[in-house]
C-alpha cells in the first residue's frame, strides 16, 4: 500500500536512479553538458532532442536515459531551467513522447 510519504521516496529513488546512470556514463555525460552549453548559446529555448541533435555522431556510445543527468547537470552549472512546457520529440527512437522544454540561462541565448 502506498503511503502519502510515496512521492518523497519516488523523488529519492528517481534522483538515485540519475545519478547511478550518470556514473556509468561519465564520458558521454560530460559530452552531452558540452553540448547543452552550445545549444543554449544559440537557443532561447530547447528541448533534448536539440541536444542529441548537437551530439550527432558523437552519441553514439550513449545510455539514452543518462540525458537526465545531462539535462540535472546543465542546470545545475546555471546553463538552462526547465520550465513548465513540453514538445512532441522530434526523435523517431522517441514515438513523438512529450520532452520538457528548457530555457537558456546564457546571455548570448537568442530567439
Amino acid at each position: 500500500m502506498e503511503t502519502e510519504n510515496g512521492a518523497e521516496e519516488g523523488e529519492r529513488l528517481r534522483e538515485q536512479a540519475i545519478e547511478d546512470v550518470e556514473l556509468g556514463n561519465v564520458g558521454f555525460v560530460q559530452r552531452a553538458v558540452q553540448a547543452v552549453l552550445q545549444v543554449a548559446q544559440r537557443e532561447l529555448e530547447f528541448t533534448s532532442d536539440d541536444v542529441w541533435f548537437e551530439l550527432g555522431a558523437g552519441s553514439g556510445d550513449a545510455e539514452p536515459r543518462a540525458m537526465g543527468a545531462v539535462m540535472r547537470n546543465a542546470g545545475q552549472l546555471g546553463y538552462c531551467e526547465p520550465i513548465n512546457a513540453w514538445r512532441l520529440s522530434r526523435r523517431a527512437a522517441c514515438h513523438r513522447r512529450p520532452v520538457r522544454v528548457w530555457r537558456s540561462l546564457l546571455p548570448s541565448g537568442a530567439s
